[in-house]
């Protein structure tokens, strides 16, 4: 995935992000927050794709996927949830100040 953020087809980015995610929802057997999830997920796509030319190329501090996938690997699931909830919780807050920045505009 981070080989494709700076390539030219974001969709592909994308895509490679979705499924990073769900892997890991699907893997928590839980179809109820699954389908939950999936339904936000469709209702912040066209933001995500608003702001991703630079949001993530350049804003993003920190690599919260590499570091779930190391959590993954030590068996951290306490970190694991950690990093996840971390990257949801900075994108949000980016995209919400992008959003009312072009309200205000």
């Amino acid at each position: 995935m981070a080989a494709n953020i700076d390539g030219k087809n974001k969709n592909l980015y994308l895509d490679l992000h979705r499924r990073f995610h769900f892997t890991l929802y699907d893997a928590a057997d839980m179809p109820l927050i699954r389908d939950t999830t999936e339904t936000l997920w469709l209702r912040c796509g066209p933001a995500l794709n608003a702001v991703l030319e630079d949001y993530v190329p350049n804003l993003k501090r920190n690599d919260y996927h590499r570091a779930t996938v190391e959590a993954l690997r030590e068996g951290d699931m306490g970190k694991v949830v950690q990093c996840i909830r971390q990257d949801i919780q900075e994108a949000g807050v980016y995209i919400d100040q992008q959003l009312r920045t072009m309200r205000d505009a």
